[in-house]
């Protein structure tokens, strides 16, 4: 596809139905004309949309100077819309400029002299968008009839979506089928991040005085985090808007390989969007990113709240679920349990007596059943050559020797063991990306993330009171029915 002539066509046809759609598609940016006084600079060819009007104006030239916007695709998304639908307009930008200036004081006798010297100007716009479109009203409650589980990463988002449904009907506590038959799992980029740590690493490598001070109250760092929160929103609210469901999260984050109190700070401002906080501040914040409210009352699920250790179930009474549009649940053991086996091997360890046995090939009988830890690499120089030819990074293969070990250090072992770099050494993911379980029987290998995003869900679900919540979905049910004949 030509986008000029395309447009060029399209305008000449005073745009025929589907064009819009096309227009959406199709290679495009979006310019914003600035009447500068000074500079050449060259114009541009496009198609204007009218402000606070509908629909596209006709094919011409842009006769003043051009400038592309920059910035998250997701705020391109919104101006996208006012390309298909008529119901979406765009109001009057406001341009906002920011200069930064360079100061310099020096005394010449008695005379104090001041001098300012502009060091750089950024231009950022404000375009206000109004959405007239209807929400649709048939699947207004189908938000509520699935789960999806949220995992944040360190570079990536962790998902896997769960049927209310299925637990309820069948009691599955598996995520669903996606069309290939494989779990609908898996991990969405945020490359916002790069870009933080990209700015935390400059922040780190200049030298200054008070620099942890400094690295929580940056200017730059702040901008840098509040885009990211963006972003990590953004994503979350679009996996939420494609699956039509609620999110569950953890209640909190930590043991980031890099970055990690910059991550905090961020997945401290997105659990606050997303779920309950007491301070007015956490709720305002809430309420505006929700236009306004800042809890739901689902309409037939409870939950029972209180955790029994022994039994390792969810007892006490049951109450019907309030969301915000998120639930959390506690974080332990999620990124260190097999989903596919259940089954947590640091656990088993800890309450193993201080001196662990290790049997030939690095096997250790745990209670559960049986791991095996290694504890480096070593290959032949030829085979180690095959390695690095690929690209790939070798698997370890050296096993822990034979002999009664400390605990903790098999703790710190197995590890390193569960969560490793990815095979490839192209992957753009952290050097813990990889799960690995440990169990011989078992071996399931895959994406960090999204292990821990199933253990996320299927936690959420086990809280879950099935016959309450069955008995409400029945009786909403037929009170609908009863609505409809009436």
């Amino acid at each position: 596809v030509l986008p000029r002539e395309t447009a060029k066509r399209l305008s000449e046809a005073k745009f025929p139905e589907g064009s819009r759609a096309l227009l959406r598609q199709a290679p495009h940016d979006w310019f914003v004309e600035l009447d500068l006084r000074r500079g050449e600079i060259p114009d541009r060819a496009g198609l204007p949309v009218k402000k606070n009007a509908s629909g596209l104006k006709r094919w011409r030239s842009l006769k003043r100077p051009a400038f592309r916007l920059i910035g998250p695709p997701s705020f391109k998304t919104w101006l996208d819309r006012a390309l298909v639908s008529p119901k979406v307009k765009l109001g009057d930008y406001t341009l906002i400029v920011d200069r930064e200036f360079k100061q310099s004081l020096r005394v010449e006798g008695d005379a104090v002299r001041l001098a300012a010297e502009p060091v750089k100007t950024k231009a950022e716009v404000a375009v206000p968008v109004v959405d007239l479109q209807p929400c649709p009203d048939a699947a207004s409650d189908l938000l509520f009839d699935n789960v999806v589980a949220i995992d944040l990463g360190e570079k990536r988002i962790g998902y896997a979506v769960f049927s209310l449904g299925d637990l309820l009907d069948d009691g599955v506590l598996d995520p669903v089928s996606g069309d290939d038959g494989e779990p609908a799992a898996g991990t969405v980029a945020v490359p916002a991040f790069r870009r933080l740590m990209a700015a935390v690493r400059r922040h780190r490598g200049s030298r200054q005085p008070n620099q942890k001070v400094g690295q929580t109250y940056s200017k730059a760092l702040m901008q840098f985090r509040e885009n990211v929160v963006g972003d990590v929103c953004n994503r979350i609210d679009t996996l939420c808007e494609r699956f039509r469901a609620f999110p569950v999260l953890e209640s909190s984050v930590g043991n980031f390989e890099a970055g990690g109190r910059q991550l905090e700070m961020i997945y401290g401002s997105v659990l606050r969007r997303y779920t309950w906080s007491e301070p007015e501040a956490h709720r305002a914040a809430r309420a505006l990113h929700w236009f306004t409210a800042d809890r739901w009352d689902h309409p037939y699920l409870h939950t029972r709240s209180r955790w029994n250790g022994a039994t390792k179930t969810f007892t006490g009474g049951s109450r019907p679920l309030t969301i915000f549009p998120g639930v959390t649940v506690h974080p332990a053991g999620t990124s260190q349990t097999c989903h596919r086996c259940r089954r947590n091997p640091l656990a088993a360890l800890r309450d193993m007596p201080d001196g662990v046995d290790v049997q030939e090939d690095g096997r250790i009988i745990l209670p559960n059943g049986v791991i095996r830890l290694y504890e480096r690499t070593d290959y032949p120089r030829a085979e180690s050559r095959r390695f690095r030819r690929r690209k790939e990074r070798p698997p370890l293969n050296v096993p822990v020797p034979k002999g009664t070990h400390g605990r903790s250090r098999l703790e710190r072992i197995a590890k390193r063991n569960m969560r490793q770099a990815p095979r490839s050494e192209m992957s753009p993911d952290t050097t813990q990306a990889r799960f690995v379980c440990l169990y011989t029987e078992c071996g399931y290998e895959g994406h960090a993330d999204v292990n821990a995003a199933i253990n996320i869900g299927r936690r959420f679900l086990e809280r879950i009171d099935v016959e309450a919540s069955r008995g409400a979905r029945a009786q909403r049910v037929a009170s609908g029915a009863e609505t409809g004949q009436n």
